[in-house]
């Protein structure tokens, strides 16, 4: 087994799913309309981490043969709609409708978790 498989991607999941549950915190806890640097960090810090997620994951399935499924690409699009969600929950944050911000922020937070999954588990084969 690989080391990125053993050691980066997992940390890398854990991670991004740990700051978009802080990142989800933090714009609940909000009460400006303008983001401070700390939270403009911890935003980009989460998109960034899932983005290191959907493409590892992408490259780890495709490198252990799964690359003819659909896996790969329901990761991506998992990925992909934690970006978009991103993206409206920092702008729900700027129009401060923090409840459409927290609705985003939990959304981020399944999108990643479920593409971890995809990433990472492997189907049963019939024996």
């Amino acid at each position: 087994m690989s080391l990125m498989r053993k050691c980066i991607f997992p940390t890398l999941k854990i991670t991004a799913i740990g700051l978009s549950a802080a990142w989800t915190g933090i714009i609940a806890c909000s009460k400006d309309k303008e983001l401070d640097t700390n939270e403009k960090s911890v935003h980009l810090a989460t998109m960034g981490s899932a983005g290191l997620v959907g493409i590892l994951g992408f490259i780890l399935l495709r490198k252990e043969g799964w690359g003819k499924t659909s896996r790969p690409w329901l990761g991506l699009s998992l990925i992909a709609s934690h970006g978009i969600a991103g993206v409206r929950s920092r702008k729900a944050v700027q129009h401060q409708d923090k409840k459409d911000a927290v609705q985003s922020g939990i959304l981020q937070i399944l999108m990643v978790i479920l593409a971890a999954c995809v990433f990472t588990t492997k189907p049963h084969k019939k024996v």
